[in-house]
């Protein structure tokens, strides 16, 4: 297994994500919502996580193999390149419950 070939697809996956978090940003910015902070240190640090990964792997020459392609789904389950995902609610200790779930404790 290349593990820097999982490196580098790790880096574009995290730099995606940074890119994606600036739709949230802008519509932020247009209501003048007050979490613009908190969404500008998100693609920040998932900008630079990236490309600290991608500078470290290298872009693949051949095929993904099936262990790289192991590699980067657990590692995306075990370390997660979006800063978004797993957040926490800032008044309790429990993760914040999506819109669509239903009521309940």
């Amino acid at each position: 297994m290349n593990i820097r070939i999982v490196l580098f697809v790790l880096g574009k996956l995290a730099q995606a994500c940074g890119l994606a978090l600036m739709i949230p940003f802008v519509i932020a910015l247009f209501y003048g919502e007050t979490s613009i902070a908190a969404f500008l240190v998100a693609i920040v640090i998932s900008l630079l996580i990236g490309r600290l990964l991608m500078w470290q792997g290298h872009r693949p020459t051949d095929s993904l193999t099936v262990r790289e392609g192991v590699a980067i789904t657990a590692s995306l389950n075990v370390f997660p390149v979006c800063p978004a995902r797993g957040r926490r609610s800032s008044t309790t200790s429990k993760p914040c419950r999506p819109a669509w779930s239903s009521g309940g404790p």
